[in-house]
């Protein structure tokens, strides 16, 4: 799976992360968000904490599920995205980061 990259962005934008998957069987692919739960990343299982934000469906295309598309991020979008890509063989995932900035202040004029 190709790396999707790192991003930072400004409070109230949109953003795109981008997963590139090559895989043949045809690849079952998620994009998920890692969490905290009570203060902690990792289950009692040692397996992070995530959600699951997109995952494919019947009428979703590979072009559209290799890319996750988030609109009007807030400051709590920042964080862990992994695409997850599995097939019968196993599977791959790779992760980026979010980062969002405060909006830069407009200079006022006295």
């Amino acid at each position: 799976a190709g790396l999707p990259a790192n991003r930072t962005v400004v409070v109230g934008s949109d953003v795109e992360f981008e997963c590139k998957v090559f895989s043949d069987p045809q690849p079952h692919i998620q994009w998920l968000k890692h969490i905290l739960v009570n203060g902690s990343q990792l289950g009692p299982d040692g397996l992070p904490y995530v959600r699951v934000l997109k995952t494919a469906g019947l009428n979703t295309t590979d072009k559209e599920m290799e890319v996750l598309q988030l609109r009007n991020v807030s400051f709590e979008d920042a964080g862990e995205y992994t695409c997850l890509a599995g097939n019968s063989i196993g599977n791959s995932h790779h992760s980026a980061w979010l980062t969002v900035d405060k909006a830069p202040i407009p200079p006022s004029v006295a």
